[in-house]
């Protein structure tokens, strides 16, 4: 077998198929069995992975900051609704204390 150190990736698929099977069109590339792949093919592979690990990092980044935003909306809301709670009882206890002092103004 030749050395396919440095080949091309058109010269790696050429030294799969013997002199005399050489294709004339591409469609007879499609059920090779080829030699090891050159340096330009493992860097495809490679850039391919990394492409695949930031978009997986950045879909969580993502989903993070999502349920980030969502548990401090959810806490926003909660203490306003305790705060809106809070002020009812306030005024409903300023009702009661005016009426009973009003009742009790008034019954002198």
């Amino acid at each position: 077998m030749r050395e396919i150190k440095h080949l091309s990736v058109h010269q790696w698929l050429r030294s799969a198929i013997p002199d005399s099977q050489q294709p004339t069109s591409p469609i007879g590339f499609l059920f090779l069995k080829l030699p090891p792949p050159p340096c330009a093919v493992l860097l495809v592979v490679v850039l391919v992975v990394v492409v695949v690990v930031v978009v997986v990092v950045v879909v969580v980044v993502v989903v993070v900051v999502v349920v980030v935003v969502v548990v401090v909306v959810v806490v926003v809301v909660v203490v306003v609704v305790v705060v809106l709670v809070l002020l009812l009882v306030l005024v409903v206890v300023v009702v009661v204390v005016v009426v009973v002092v009003v009742v009790r103004v008034g019954t002198r």
